[in-house]
């Protein structure tokens, strides 16, 4: 394979130990990548097909990472770029949270959280639709048998690219779901209703303009969701956070939020929503990464959803 390397550089602070182990943690799918120690291998879709990347740190006097491609051919430095756009998204390498850590700074309840995760960035699911196809299946399911659920899903739909001896699989497109599936995702789920329920979600996600995703505002993205058979509120708020990044919202519908704020900011006895509200406001357009790090803190990395 020929290699091409180009460099990332994250936004301090940041902390590629953290990252990796909640990253190894992340277990709504992980076919298509490899958490190793001090460095993360993973299958991506580009332009140019599934890519192959290495990522690693590259230097200790500051958060400078190196990304490598892997291809059996050589790839245009677009592609490259590319590449490292989507990883950097997927990994929140880009995410500027000064004004969380300012506002933390008025907040002597929160500082123990921050300092536990300092450096931890928000960790997104492969694609959106990725995202989208978890909050479905794991519904009235036990999570175990959902992430064989999802794994199945892949091995069936999924496309593979080996590399050293190991087959990444990358998550089937929105296309591969929402027409002529019905056999695979039926053999992947064992519920005609979750069937019912994959195949107009994949058909929602094809039509889709490619720029709505990254572009419509909070409430459009939410109203365009909530208009897909059985995505209902907490998916919704799943959805946008770990399929999308958007963190301008607390995800109010995690039963285990309130838990995890209760713990922080009144040693553990039922804070009224009311409350919870007002401490989520100080955060502002971080606020979904203020109640994503109390609930790395209250819970740890494999119950931080």
């Amino acid at each position: 394979m020929i290699r091409q390397t180009i460099p990332l550089e994250p936004r301090p602070p940041f902390d590629l130990a953290k990252t990796l182990r909640a990253l190894a943690h992340f277990q709504v799918t992980q076919a298509n990548r490899l958490v190793e120690e001090g460095k993360l291998i993973e299958a991506l879709a580009t332009s140019a097909g599934p890519v192959i990347c290495e990522l690693a740190a590259c230097t200790a006097e500051r958060p400078r990472l190196r990304l490598t491609t892997h291809a059996d051919r050589e790839l245009p430095g677009e592609v490259v770029r590319e590449a490292g756009a989507a990883l950097s998204q997927r990994l929140g390498l880009d995410d500027d949270l000064s004004t969380l850590y300012r506002a933390a700074r008025a907040d002597p309840a929160f500082e123990p959280v921050l300092e536990h995760c300092l450096g931890l960035r928000l960790i997104r699911t492969s694609t959106p639709f990725e995202a989208a196809c978890w909050a479905l299946i794991q519904q009235r399911t036990p999570n175990g048998f959902a992430y064989r659920t999802m794994a199945r899903l892949i091995d069936l739909l999924g496309e593979r690219i080996d590399f050293r001896g190991r087959t990444y699989t990358l998550f089937p497109t929105p296309e591969r779901l929402a027409y002529g599936a019905r056999p695979a995702l039926l053999a992947a789920t064992n519920n005609t209703r979750k069937v019912d329920r994959l195949e107009p979600l994949g058909q929602a996600f094809s039509r889709l303009e490619p720029t709505f995703l990254s572009e419509a505002p909070y409430a459009e993205l939410a109203a365009w969701l909530r208009r897909i058979p059985g995505v209902g509120a907490w998916s919704v708020d799943y959805i946008l956070l770990r399929g999308l990044g958007r963190t301008e919202r607390t995800p109010w519908n995690d039963t285990g939020l309130l838990e995890a704020i209760s713990q922080v900011y009144t040693q553990g006895f039922q804070i009224s929503r009311g409350s919870a509200r007002e401490l989520a406001e100080r955060y502002g357009w971080l606020q979904g990464y203020w109640a994503h790090y109390l609930k790395v803190f209250a819970f740890g990395e494999l119950r931080s959803y």
